[in-house]
């Protein structure tokens, strides 16, 4: 399946013809701004709609809040004691759930559409997006507690580019979703039409049924249970009109969220990028001026300020390192206080849980370093140029075992391809020759190449990984080839080349990964005194060839 053909949630709400009446004014607005600002239009909508994302999110929080605590004297009264649960609606969200406070997870089922397999087939990885893991509660309550269900999308379905949002309550329903508008921008579009969430319902079945005819038969059954689960809530919460009050309310807190996040403005105007020389005025006293003026002063003090423009590849910098830094930090985080909620945890399982801590941090750790000390070894590589010494090593180079490397990474590497459903082949000679290269930053090097390669890949690729002398080098080739038997329907694959952000790195825009181009790669093997040579074969079969020098020409007969 090349293309999914099924309509996104924002083009049913994009056709709504309420929100058609704010797009003249919304393109006019951004276009009249721009002329005074150096950001793109299109970095501006996306912000602009990112914050309006966050406010729906935190104003529909509120009204669900406010729904608790008014139906809690009757929720008292009419929920048995054998029952501490009592669903006051249903929360459909994707790719993560929308609920700020771990209370209203207790009260609300949720449903979970995501694209992330590596997201749902570990029970322990699945409650990391549910707050309710976040709650200090005996065992046999956790145990009661309502399962966050969670059905894949497809991963060239468009759906998995939009956060979205459906409420369905016994006094209003409602559909948020932060994607495109009919003209392609980005945009934050919400309706309380009941008949627009239920086409937006009817687009969630679809997507069941895409699934359905796309799985295997554990996965076919798995999803037909969701679906008639999810029936059920829907039967007992149907779309309706809501009170005028609750619209009203709504629009109310999303103004007022927004109008706290300009207030919030000024607290970052000091980041600033671009340097203008300016006067220090130190004489305030017009008269002294006045009676001085016959003498000889010095020029008056300069220094530097920096003017409040922020280029789009630097706001695009920031997003995407905001990104990699947040979402291991809270998978960390999260981690941690499932551990301090539950102590008495088996041993086994708090040391799988401490593990993985360890291990997050460990490839975030050792991924920044790499970004840091390639930045360094650019700067000190232009500093030997402008001295003619470009030949010059930056790196102290030493004999190493290449066999060293691969015992210690080898399983990490195995385990990146296996998260995106592909398999790692690794072809060893029998003896490995010792090569001249720099042990610590080789492994941390090499990590990284074969990340960014299985992550180009799309779901389903098979990675060989072959290492043998080339005259006197030792020749270290990854080498791409798509399996045509495999057809998941869960993982993302790449569908638009790597975007650059300044000299040094690159992201990709489906999933917001960062890593350094391939040009600073290549400059760092060469530091490491070895080549990189990169080729692509076909779409989906690329080769990848590493060079590194031999101790000595002995070694290569």
């Amino acid at each position: 399946m090349n293309q999914i053909l099924l309509p996104t949630l924002s083009q049913i709400l994009a056709e709504d013809e309420t929100h058609r009446l704010g797009y003249s004014y919304s393109s006019q607005f951004l276009c009249h701004s721009e002329n005074n600002s150096n950001i793109s239009s299109e970095v501006k909508r996306y912000l602009k709609a990112e914050k309006e994302w966050y406010s729906g999110v935190k104003s529909m929080n509120f009204l669900l809040e406010e729904l608790q605590s008014n139906i809690n004297i009757l929720a008292e009264n009419s929920i048995s004691s054998s029952d501490p649960l009592f669903h006051l609606g249903l929360i459909i969200s994707g790719p993560v759930p929308v609920l700020i406070h771990p209370d209203l997870a207790i009260h609300f089922a949720t449903q979970i559409f995501t694209h992330d397999l590596s997201k749902l087939g570990d029970e322990l990885v699945l409650k990391l997006y549910h707050p309710k893991a976040l709650l200090p509660a005996s065992d046999e309550f956790y145990n009661s507690m309502p399962k966050t269900e969670a059905c894949p999308l497809h991963g060239k379905d468009p759906l998995v580019k939009e956060q979205f949002c459906l409420v369905l309550t016994s006094q209003f329903s409602l559909v948020m979703v932060l994607g495109q508008d009919l003209t392609g921008s980005p945009a934050f579009l919400f309706s309380f039409d009941p008949d627009i969430v239920e086409k937006a319902l009817s687009i969630l079945r679809d997507r069941m049924e895409l699934i359905k005819s796309t799985a295997n038969l554990d996965l076919k059954m798995e999803v037909s249970r969701q679906k008639a689960k999810l029936e059920e809530s829907i039967a007992q919460f149907t779309p309706i009109e809501p009170n005028y009050k609750t619209v009203m309310q709504f629009s109310r807190l999303l103004l007022n969220n927004l109008s706290l996040e300009v207030e919030k403005k000024p607290e970052i105007e000091p980041l600033k990028n671009k340097l203008k020389t300016v006067g220090i005025a130190t004489r305030k006293n017009s008269n002294l001026d006045k009676n001085k003026n016959s003498k000889s002063f010095p020029p008056e003090p300069e220094t530097t300020i920096l003017e409040n423009v922020i280029q789009t590849a630097e706001v695009e910098l920031l997003q995407a390192i905001a990104h990699e830094v947040r979402t291991p930090l809270a998978t960390i985080r999260t981690l941690t206080r499932l551990l301090l909620k539950r102590p008495n945890l088996p041993a086994e399982v708090i040391h799988k849980r401490l593990e993985m801590i360890d291990q997050e941090c460990t490839t975030q750790i050792d991924r920044f370093n790499l970004i840091f000390r390639a930045v360094e070894l650019e700067i000190e590589q232009g500093r030997q140029n402008s001295r003619g010494n470009s030949d010059e090593k930056s790196l102290p180079l030493t004999a190493m075992s290449l066999g060293d490397v691969f015992q210690s990474s080898l399983s990490q590497w195995q385990k990146q391809a296996t998260q995106r459903n592909q398999t790692l082949e690794v072809i060893l000679p029998h003896k490995l020759p010792t090569v001249i290269s720099d042990p610590t930053m080789l492994d941390q090097v090499l990590t990284g190449v074969i990340d960014n390669f299985t992550r180009s890949l799309p779901c389903g690729s098979h990675i060989q990984v072959g290492v043998r002398l080339a005259g006197h080098q030792l020749k270290l080739q990854l080498e791409s080839n798509p399996r045509k038997e495999v057809n998941s329907p869960f993982a993302v694959s790449p569908q638009s080349p790597l975007k650059s952000i300044g000299p040094l790195l690159m992201f990709q825009p489906e999933t917001g990964s960062l890593s350094l181009n391939m040009a600073v790669t290549k400059n760092l093997f060469h530091a490491l005194g070895g080549k990189l040579v990169i080729k692509q074969r076909s779409q989906e079969r690329n080769v990848m060839t590493i060079y590194l020098p031999l101790q000595n020409t002995s070694e290569t007969e």
